[in-house]
């Protein structure tokens, strides 16, 4: 944790150092651990020091994706409403997974009624 804090403390009294972040490594690595707090906090980053909107975008997206992947309704679609917000563009392959995120549960209702309306019969 207190590594965390100097970290945190260290960006900003250097903000230059955000921009020379590898972020597309610290992205990989990121995946390959595949914990919310890695993907979280590298967005974060992107906004705080107000990054480049390429990169803001990669990072947003890779979010959403581990969002979208663990079935996480509610946070996927809060960070949706912030990229519109933010105008920070989402593309197109992650934007699908988060519509398909969205579709899956009314494909269950549907399904779900339709096994209740015929075993009423």
């Amino acid at each position: 944790y207190s590594h965390y804090v100097l970290a945190k403390d260290f960006l900003k009294r250097n903000p230059k150092v955000a921009t020379q972040i590898d972020f597309l490594a610290m992205l990989n690595k990121a995946s390959q651990l595949n914990q919310e707090k890695y993907f979280l906090e590298l967005f974060n980053i992107s906004l705080e020091f107000d990054l480049h909107v390429d990169l803001k975008s990669n990072l947003l997206a890779a979010l959403l994706t581990y969002y979208c992947e663990n079935g996480m309704k509610a946070p996927a679609k809060e960070y949706v409403q912030i990229s519109i917000e933010l105008k920070i563009p989402v593309p197109a392959d992650t934007m699908l997974k988060f519509n398909q995120l969205n579709l899956k549960p009314n494909i269950i209702s549907q399904f779900l009624q339709y096994i209740n309306m015929n075993s009423k019969k």
